[in-house]
């Protein structure tokens, strides 16, 4: 049987527990249930994460799946895993993305590269944000499908607005085209940069694979 001091402390023990509990926001019971739905963002943070991924993919096809990519492979996500789409958080299918990126973004200045506008090119781009779109929804554990109609159609839109748009800087400013696509670089990599700010802010602690 307890004497009355024990007694006190485990009653004093049950308070601070408590005290604890409350200012965390937690019980012991489910914080392992939590850790991984803390992990996925709301619906609003995927839309727009998506469209902006779209909007990259516009601009520089291979720079959406490749964020989308950088991010997944820092964050682990078990609905990502057991889908077909599980090599996006692949780290070393990440890195060949960024390479990729790193190669389009030099060969965009060439004079021999074609227009974005062209069919091939606006299904290609299209595919990436599609692509990114739904790796992105499948790892929050959503539809990936409506993912990747966000990201396509963003990336649709984009192809054509980033066209026009550099087409008519250039002619308006009489700036050298490639120095153009050099603006276009930087709005891309700090898209990207964006992005995996935002999930760090949003995240502090990434579940790494």
């Amino acid at each position: 049987m307890l004497k009355y001091p024990e007694f006190l402390l485990v009653i004093w023990s049950f308070f601070e527990y408590e005290k604890f509990r409350h200012f965390h926001g937690i019980t012991i019971a489910n914080a392992f249930r939590n850790q991984h739905n803390d992990m996925k963002q709301n619906e609003s943070s995927q839309i727009l994460e998506v469209f902006n991924l779209g909007v990259m993919a516009g601009i520089r096809s291979n720079a959406a799946p490749a964020t989308a990519s950088h991010l997944l492979s820092n964050q682990y996500s078990p609905e990502l895993a057991k889908s077909n789409l599980k090599f996006m958080q692949s780290p070393v299918f990440s890195n060949v993305l960024k390479v990729m990126a790193i190669g389009e973004l030099i060969g965009d200045k060439l004079p021999s590269t074609g227009d974005r506008i062209a069919p091939v090119s606006v299904v290609f781009r299209c595919s990436a944000g599609a692509l990114a779109g739904a790796s992105i929804y499948k790892a929050n554990g959503n539809n990936a499908v409506k993912g990747a109609l966000i990201g396509a159609v963003a990336a649709f839109g984009s192809t054509f607005a980033s066209f026009y748009m550099r087409k008519a800087v250039g002619e308006t400013t009489g700036i050298y085209d490639p120095v153009v696509g050099i603006i276009e670089d930087a709005i891309v990599l700090g898209c990207a940069v964006h992005l995996t700010k935002s999930r760090e802010n949003e995240f502090p602690v990434l579940n790494k694979v």
